[in-house]
C-alpha cells in the first residue's frame, strides 16, 4: 500500500494502544487535578505521530532499489523490514528517539510497545496487497499475501484518515477505534468480492478446465478485479468490474479513461491471451542475468516494448502487476547490446522509452 495509508494504519493503532496523559473537564479544578497527575502515559496526539512515523518508515527498503532493481523486487522489498519478528527490533529506530526527546526514559517501554504495533501493522497491510511480504524472517523467507487490496486504494485511506482526524480532534480512543473498525468492514466486504470474482473467473475462464484460478484487486473501485487462468503454456486473462459500472474517470483524462473503461460487465468479458516466457523465450527466459526477477515473477508473461526488432529485446513482465490499456508495469529482459553481447535490461514503469541497463 501506498505510505500515507501505512502512515494512518499506524497512527490508529497507536491511538488505540497504550494509555493517554488524563483529559481536562475544562473546568480549573479539573486543570489543576490534571496538573498534579503524574505524566505516566504518551498524549494521544504524540501517540499518533509515533504509530504514523513506525509504520511509514518500514517502507525504508525502497531505498535499495538504486543498488539493484531484481534484487529488490525478489529479496530486499517487503523483507527484513516487513517482518513481524523483527518489528520490536525496527521499532527502537523511533521509540528511543522519542524518549530522548521527551527527556523521559521511563516513556521508553510506552513508547516501543506502540511502535512495534504500528510497525508490525505495516506488514500486515502489505499482506493483503498482491506482493507478498516476508512476514516470518529470518525464520522464513516465504512470501505472505492475500490479495484484497490495490496498492493505492482512496477509500480505506479515507476511513483511516477520519478516525486519525477525529483523534487528534478530540484526543479519545474510541475515534482511532472507529477507524479501525470501519477498515475491518471493509476488508469484509472486499473478502465477498474476491470470492465473486473467483467464481466468475471459474465458470467463464476459456482455458482447460485444470487450470489454475486467480483473481487481483484493481485500480478505481473495489469492483474491478483481474481474473486469470493459468497453464502450462501461459494465461487467459480477463478485467471485469463485478456490478457492470461503466468508468468514471473523464475522457479527457487519456490513458487513465482507458484504463477505468477496460473493466468491463461480468457478462461481456473479454478474455485474452498471454504466453509463458518458457514457451515462446525459454532461452532468454533461462538467461542467468534474471534469475533474480524469475524469483519475483509469480505469473510470468511475455511482454513488449519499443525498439524490440531494433534491439533484438526479449521483455518479461508479471501478470499481477500488467494493467489493461497501460504498458507493462514491470518489464525485465534481455536486449543485444551494439558489441554484440547481451545484457539484463528494465524497462521505466509505464514507459515505452528509455530501457535501462541492468549491472
Amino acid at each position: 500500500m501506498d505510505v500515507l495509508t501505512h502512515a494512518l494504519l499506524g497512527a490508529c493503532v497507536a491511538g488505540v494502544a497504550g494509555a493517554a496523559v488524563p483529559a481536562g473537564t475544562g473546568d480549573a479544578a479539573g486543570a489543576a487535578a490534571n496538573a498534579a497527575a503524574p505524566r505516566r502515559g504518551i498524549p494521544m496526539r504524540e501517540r499518533l505521530a509515533l504509530g504514523a512515523t513506525a509504520a511509514a518508515l518500514a517502507d525504508l527498503d525502497f531505498l535499495s532499489f538504486a543498488v539493484d532493481p531484481q534484487r529488490f523486487l525478489a529479496d530486499w522489498h517487503q523483507g527484513p523490514t516487513h517482518s513481524l519478528l523483527l518489528a520490536p527490533l525496527w521499532a527502537l529506530l523511533v521509540a528511543l528517539p522519542y524518549a530522548w526527546w521527551r527527556g523521559q526514559p521511563a516513556l521508553r517501554a510506552r513508547a516501543w510497545v506502540l511502535c512495534t504495533l504500528a510497525w508490525a501493522s505495516h506488514a500486515l497491510l502489505d499482506a493483503l496487497t498482491a506482493y507478498g511480504t516476508m512476514l516470518l524472517l529470518p525464520w522464513s523467507t516465504a512470501r505472505h499475501a492475500f490479495p484484497l487490496l490495490f496498492v493505492i486504494d482512496p477509500l480505506p485511506t479515507a476511513l483511516l484518515a477520519a478516525g486519525v482526524l477525529s483523534a487528534w480532534r478530540w484526543r479519545r480512543r474510541r475515534a482511532a477505534l472507529l477507524g479501525l473498525v470501519a477498515l475491518a468492514l471493509w476488508l469484509s466486504w472486499a473478502v465477498t468480492l474476491q470470492r465473486q470474482a473467483q467464481s466468475l473467473a471459474r465458470m467463464q475462464h476459456p482455458g482447460p478446465a485444470a487450470a489454475n484460478v486467480s483473481v487481483w484487486p484493481q485500480p478505481f473501485s473495489a469492483l474491478n478485479w483481474k481474473l486469470v487462468a493459468s497453464d502450462a503454456n501461459g494465461h487467459w486473462v480477463a478485467h471485469v468490474n463485478l456490478r457492470g459500472h461503466a468508468a468514471w474517470v473523464p475522457a479527457m483524462a487519456g490513458r487513465w479513461h482507458a484504463l477505468a473503461a477496460a473493466y468491463h460487465a461480468p457478462q461481456a468479458l473479454r478474455w485474452q491471451r498471454r504466453e509463458h516466457p518458457a514457451a515462446l523465450n525459454a532461452h532468454a527466459w533461462n538467461d542467468a542475468r534474471l534469475q533474480a526477477f524469475r524469483r519475483f515473477a509469480v505469473l510470468p508473461a511475455v511482454s513488449s516494448a519499443a525498439g524490440d526488432t531494433a534491439r533484438h529485446c526479449r521483455w518479461f513482465s508479471d501478470l499481477r502487476y500488467d494493467l489493461p490499456a497501460l504498458p507493462d508495469t514491470f518489464r525485465y529482459g534481455v536486449c543485444r547490446d551494439a558489441d554484440g553481447s547481451w545484457a539484463a535490461y528494465r524497462m521505466p514503469y509505464l514507459r515505452e522509452e528509455g530501457p535501462q541497463r541492468l549491472r
